[in-house]
């Protein structure tokens, strides 16, 4: 995994005042959320896969760039679905933790399934 990576995903999840740097991999620091690290490490893990796979898929699906009319692909590319699908097991374990995270993970998953609704351009008839 990037560090870059990372830190695009970790600040997608709004976690980036939550967390930490350990030996190169995003963690959060010992406490509540602590036992969740591994499932932060999953997201960026993913998140790196589909970066590196759709570069520009992965700037809509983390809020960089607007989704717009043609930018998504008909079907769900697999790597896609991993990074959706890890960001709500995130959300899942740390949903009732206490402090914003849950809160952060869960409005960070709205927008990337926001983004994955192919938008449409509606043209008004002459």
């Amino acid at each position: 995994m990037t560090p870059a990576t990372a830190t695009r995903v970790v600040r997608f999840l709004g976690l980036a005042d939550l967390t930490e740097t350990v030996a190169g991999l995003p963690a959060f620091p010992l406490g509540v959320l602590y036992p969740y690290s591994k499932d932060l490490q999953r997201v960026c893990a993913s998140g790196d896969a589909m970066c590196q796979e759709f570069p520009d898929l992965s700037s809509i699906l983390l809020g960089e760039v607007e989704n717009t009319a043609g930018s998504m692909p008909l079907e769900q590319p697999a790597t896609v679905t991993e990074f959706v699908a890890s960001v709500n097991k995130l959300y899942n374990r740390i949903a009732f933790a206490p402090g914003p995270a849950g809160g952060n993970v869960a409005a960070a998953f709205q927008q990337a399934s926001r983004a994955l609704v192919p938008k449409t351009r509606y043209h008004r008839p002459n």
